[in-house]
């Protein structure tokens, strides 16, 4: 797991955090993508810092379910 994106998910602002999430689940290739791992990850540290992050965790769900659907 990439340790620094994990520690930006708890320190950076709003902003940075959708700017990284829209690269990472929408932009990127396949092979750079992120691991079901770390976006359950990113997911509980967004549901945890609450208020307007709470979106950006629902976006890590979403793209769980569709791109991971056999995961718990």
């Amino acid at each position: 797991m990439n340790s620094e994106l994990t520690q930006s998910m708890q320190t950076e602002s709003f902003g940075d955090i959708q700017e990284t999430l829209h690269f990472l689940l929408e932009e990127c290739s396949i092979d750079e993508a992120p691991s079901i791992d770390e976006i359950q990850q990113w997911q509980q540290i967004l549901q945890q810092r609450g208020g307007k992050f709470v979106r950006l965790a629902e976006q890590c769900r979403r793209f769980a379910e569709e791109y991971f659907p056999d995961s718990p």
